[in-house]
């Protein structure tokens, strides 16, 4: 049963806890009623032979002694103990009457509270249940995943997006401080592990850029960052971080790294080709002037070896870059 099912069992919960009370609660004032009456009854019974015996000895004593002075004989009248009786179950009817009122409007305020409660319960759940889904939205947006790491029970949390991040499903993960390192480049693993013991032992924040190594061997770069939780000893008992998926970023980074390095070159290679043809060219077309004009083969033979070393030249300067 999941928590949005438990929440829409709770008032019916209470409902039903309010109705058992309810009912109990009569039953209990019912039976003290019963009971209290049969008791009257008794004790009336009981208070009515006294009196009978009383009264007919009463009467025998004042009858022998009207007979022996001659005098008149009236009857006493018996007191009304049906009456009586019934006055006293009225009245403790009456008094549990009150008392279950009583009892009634105590279960009543208690199950008002408990309601109030549990809304207000409820309500924060909601806002908690929405927060957390927001955060789980905003880590994904922004690949960007959260972390806990318990040092007293090397216990390791990670957040939905850290699964993520680094390719791991929760039942595959041992959430441990150690297997954190298994999931990081083993290039970087000791550097990483040497970053956050230094980190814990300066008591300063945990940083850095690295790679990690996802199952499928794909392999991706994260920034982490955290701090440290520390107890009235000062030691260091909980680390609090967060890790981001930085290898899209890091691409563009490197693409828009090459480009400009290749903007650089392409710069340099169109000066370094503007200024060897313009040193190339002058004299070449300078020397068919000359061979124009001239008819000595051997200053032509001389000046097209310098042209020729010139493009030599040439050639080799733009291999170069």
């Amino acid at each position: 049963m999941n928590d949005s099912e438990k929440t829409k069992q709770r008032p019916v919960m209470w409902k039903t806890y309010f109705l058992t009370i309810i009912v109990m609660w009569t039953m209990v004032i019912s039976a003290s009623v019963l009971l209290n009456t049969v008791q009257i009854k008794k004790n009336t019974l009981k208070v009515a032979r006294i009196q009978i015996r009383t009264a007919f000895e009463r009467d025998v004593f004042y009858r022998r002694w009207n007979a022996g002075h001659g005098g008149v004989y009236v009857p006493i009248p018996m007191a009304p103990l049906n009456a009586i009786a019934h006055a006293n179950i009225l009245m403790l009817g009456s008094g549990h009457i009150l008392i279950w009122l009583i009892g009634f409007s105590v279960i009543v305020l208690i199950n008002h509270q408990l309601n109030q409660k549990d809304l207000v319960r409820k309500q924060a759940e909601e806002e908690l249940k929405q927060s957390e889904e927001l955060l789980k939205q905003t880590q994904e947006i922004s690949h960007v995943g959260s972390w806990s790491l318990d040092l007293k029970k090397n216990k390791l949390t990670w957040s939905d997006e850290v699964y993520k991040i680094f390719g791991i499903k929760p039942q595959e993960f041992k959430a441990s401080y150690e297997a954190f390192l298994e999931a990081v480049h083993p290039d970087d693993k000791t550097i990483v592990d040497q970053a956050y013991i230094t980190a814990i032992n300066n008591k300063k924040p945990y940083e850095i850029a690295h790679r990690i190594l996802r199952p499928n061997g794909e392999v991706r770069d994260v920034y982490e960052k955290s701090m440290d939780i520390i107890d009235e000893t000062g030691k260091t008992i909980r680390s609090i971080g967060m890790v981001q998926d930085i290898t899209e970023r890091k691409k563009a980074d490197e693409a828009l790294r090459q480009a400009a390095v290749f903007e650089t070159l392409t710069s340099v290679l169109e000066n370094f080709i503007s200024d060897s043809l313009g040193n190339l060219l002058t004299p070449i077309y300078g020397r068919i002037e000359l061979c124009e004009i001239g008819d000595n083969i051997d200053q032509m033979k001389n000046d097209l070896g310098n042209i020729k070393k010139g493009i030599t030249d040439l050639i080799t300067g733009i291999n170069a870059y």
